[in-house]
């Protein structure tokens, strides 16, 4: 990942989010692309840290839009458990999974969870931003459906 290249031209994401992985590099660069596109970025270095963080945001304010999260995270609570952890919080979390393999009991264990996208690593800003869009975007929609139903 690099921050070469310039995210393709979509609007900007005026949105709260949560980046977890466990190496700091990867954080800093996602986080810059993402401030570039307007995001506010928290990072969490591991599943327990993103829990927590997601969990404080629900109680004190501001609400996280998404969360990005690593599959893998040697020594600690990794993507998948956190993810869990998140949406027993708030079943309505908007979560992209972050990931260097997606084997098939991987993307089974995604599918019950119901994540809002995936990345597989190495990603570059276009699909970061092309991917964060979506799942933000999808989540508008199915708000605006909802309401319209009611």
């Amino acid at each position: 990942m690099s921050l070469e290249q310039e995210p393709i031209s979509l609007p900007p994401l005026p949105a709260r989010i949560l980046v977890m992985d466990d190496e700091a590099s990867v954080r800093s660069i996602v986080r810059r692309i993402l401030e570039r596109k307007g995001c506010t970025v928290l990072e969490a270095a591991d599943g327990e840290e993103a829990v927590r963080v997601y969990s404080e945001s629900l109680t004190q304010g501001p609400a996280i839009a998404a969360v990005i999260m690593d599959l893998s995270v040697p020594g600690g609570m990794g993507g998948l458990a956190a993810a869990a952890k998140v949406r027993e919080l708030d079943p309505a979390a908007r979560i992209i999974v972050a990931s260097g393999y997606f084997d098939d009991r991987t993307l089974s264990d995604l599918d019950v969870l119901g994540s809002s996208g995936r990345l597989s690593k190495p990603f570059g800003p276009d699909d970061l931003v092309r991917t964060l869009t979506d799942a933000l975007t999808d989540a508008g929609e199915a708000a605006e459906d909802a309401g319209a139903a009611s």
